[in-house]
């Protein structure tokens, strides 16, 4: 009886190993999370991150190529993995060039006060404090 247990031992654990790896190409297509990752890297070169984030924009962009690639090879898990990256770094790029198109924006209006500040001060007589 004992013999029997352990002849079975190598039957099961390839059943096992067969079944995991069937699970593994039977992923479905990331459709989806491609169109995302894509919609996110547009969202990102509309908020400048051409300009301002580049380097996080180009990495978005290759992520999602390789995506793209690995979905062709049918390797579903592996799109799925990268297309979820671009996306995040998609989304990293934009904030970035969000929060530059800020900072600008808030150092123009600090330059405008400025020279409203100073001519204020001219004309007036009055010395700033």
């Amino acid at each position: 009886m004992q013999a029997d247990k352990r002849s079975s031992w190598p039957l099961l654990a390839g059943a096992c190993a067969a079944a995991v790896l069937a699970g593994c190409g039977s992923a479905p297509v990331p459709r989806e999370q491609l169109a995302v990752s894509q919609a996110a890297i547009q969202a990102a070169q509309t908020a400048g991150a051409t300009e301002m984030a580049p380097v996080e924009l180009q990495r978005a962009q290759e992520k999602y190529a390789m995506a793209v690639a690995a979905a062709k090879e049918r390797q579903f898990v592996v799109a799925r993995k990268l297309a979820e990256e671009a996306d995040v770094d998609a989304q990293v790029a934009r904030t970035k060039a969000q929060a530059e198109r800020s900072r600008r924006a808030a150092d123009e209006v600090r330059a405008g006060l400025k020279t409203l500040q100073q001519q204020l001060n001219t004309g007036s007589g009055v010395t700033p404090r």
